[in-house]
């Protein structure tokens, strides 16, 4: 049975045993000490997608009011469950969660290799900018943007 939960400590060793089954090909093995770090912050709301208590994927998002805009913290599944639609539920779930914020902005953003952006553009975000060599370990980045306002699969939530 399929569920999200509030991401906890407990679920540490999971996480990152679902980040390093992406490892190198959608994620640097230098992000780990990034993703560490998020999930012993907690200062976003981060969640887990389980199944029968095993967890398959794992996502968060923050707001910033001052900009008025949401930024989605990671977004993975494990490599042995990609192409189930589990990485869509978990983009939804945030999605979803973002625009039933109480300070819930217009947009959310994401930025992504080239590998993955197709994917976000497919769940309707835009590409908004290419930066070659953009992130630190020398993967191209891709900026996207998703409207809250305009897009039909959030607002109908």
């Amino acid at each position: 049975m399929i569920r999200f939960r509030r991401y906890r400590p407990s679920h540490l060793s999971a996480v990152l045993t679902v980040f390093r089954s992406n490892v190198p090909e959608y994620f640097a093995p230098a992000e780990e000490a990034w993703l560490k770090q998020t999930l012993h912050d907690l200062s976003c709301p981060l969640y887990v997608l389980t199944d029968h208590d095993a967890v398959l994927g794992f996502g968060g998002f923050e707001i910033d009011d001052f900009h008025n805009i949401a930024y989605l913290v990671f977004g993975m599944v494990h490599r042995d469950h990609h192409g189930r639609g589990f990485g869509r539920r978990l983009l939804e779930y945030r999605l979803a969660k973002i625009a039933a914020a109480k300070n819930a902005p217009r947009y959310v953003t994401v930025d992504t290799t080239p590998h993955i952006a197709p994917f976000f553009e497919h769940c309707g975000f835009e590409r908004i900018a290419y930066w070659p060599q953009g992130y630190r370990h020398g993967f191209d980045k891709v900026d996207l943007r998703y409207d809250l306002l305009t897009n039909p699969v959030v607002g109908k939530r």
